[in-house]
């Protein structure tokens, strides 16, 4: 007999996509399943479009904005399956992806099974990731050993949407509602720390829109917290590696490395927004008298770094901000040049 899945849906004024999204997980070939959906306080129609669905599999729960991690907590909550799944509102999964990831992870007797994705972006294109230990079961050493480092590296993404979990699994983790970003990343690996066996497919089962990521400009404001708050998770997460000890040293700087260059690319980001130079300057300033990312800047190692990130971080440690302004926003102009 089939057991219940339920998939956890955090939304936020989401009134273009949501339907489509529901479509995807109701139509699933795999029926025994549960859409736990956390309406997070949306002002748009989002609410009368959900509450036109009179499918029985749906749990709708309404609550004031708090934001996703506290959504997708009080859905693993309030789910009642043996395995958790997450989608997110602007997203859909194909047909088959539930009843995929279900035999994968009965017939195997598996803790979590992940698969891959399709980027949506005008039109849809495969990423599938070649690890050499996809579609193989690996135990707990090897998650510590190499699944947590490539997770740190970017070889693998944290996205939680492409998991299917034991929900004992997700009973003993939350996420952390005091990060605004990085947040599954963090909640991944914990995940991946409890868990005994797990299993990698290439499977592309997720559509990842991407058409509506970067349509808006942003004010300096929610760069700003961006960049404190990739600050602050970079932080949290090497506290977690350290009390599971789970890493080594070269693995730690190479995710500080990365989360650097990210930090620092978000000055381009302002460019291309069209903020002024004197923000730009001034924000530059102010991140370098922040003593959490001096700390961190002490252990970037320019090796695991493309040449043009570690120009903008020697530039930027010399505290040349009106040189990285001046290179911003040449780049910003080739980019616009070729049609980017």
């Amino acid at each position: 007999m089939s057991k219940l899945v339920s998939i956890i849906l955090p939304v936020y004024n989401a009134e273009k996509y949501i339907n489509q999204c529901i479509d995807s997980v109701l139509n699933q070939t795999y029926k025994n399943l549960e859409l736990v959906i956390v309406n997070d306080g949306s002002t748009d129609l989002t609410d009368q479009l959900i509450k036109a669905y009179e499918d029985e599999r749906i749990n709708y729960i309404k609550k004031d904005n708090s934001g996703v991690s506290d959504s997708r907590n009080i859905g693993i909550s309030n789910s009642h399956g043996e395995y958790i799944m997450f989608i997110d509102a602007d997203d859909t999964f194909e047909f088959n992806m539930v009843e995929v990831l279900y035999k994968t992870i009965e017939k195997n007797e598996i803790d979590l099974v992940r698969c891959n994705y399709n980027f949506i972006r005008g039109k849809k294109s495969s990423f599938i990731n070649f690890l050499d230990y996809t579609d193989k079961i690996l135990d707990k050493k090897t998650i510590k050993e190499r699944i947590i480092p490539d997770i740190l590296s970017h070889k693998i993404r944290g996205y939680v949407w492409l998991l299917l979990v034991r929900k004992s699994i997700l009973e003993k983790v939350k996420f952390d509602c005091k990060l605004k970003i990085l947040e599954d990343t963090k909640f991944y690996i914990e995940i991946m720390l409890l868990c005994n066996r797990i299993m990698f497919i290439n499977d592309n089962l997720y559509n990842y829109n991407c058409n509506n990521l970067f349509s808006a400009t942003k004010s300096v404001n929610s760069y700003k917290k961006n960049i404190y708050g990739m600050v602050d998770a970079t932080n949290s997460i090497l506290q977690l590696l350290k009390d599971n000890k789970c890493c080594k040293i070269e693995d730690e700087r190479k995710f500080i490395t990365k989360n650097i260059d990210s930090i620092l690319n978000y000055f381009y980001l302002m460019k291309k927004s069209c903020q002024t130079s004197k923000v730009i300057i001034q924000n530059m300033k102010e991140l370098r008298e922040n003593n959490d990312f001096i700390c961190l800047m002490n252990e970037y190692e320019k090796k695991y770094s493309n040449l043009f990130n570690v120009i903008i971080y020697t530039l930027y440690k010399n505290k040349y901000y009106y040189l990285i302004n001046a290179i911003n926003g040449f780049k910003t102009f080739i980019l616009k040049f070729r049609g980017n």
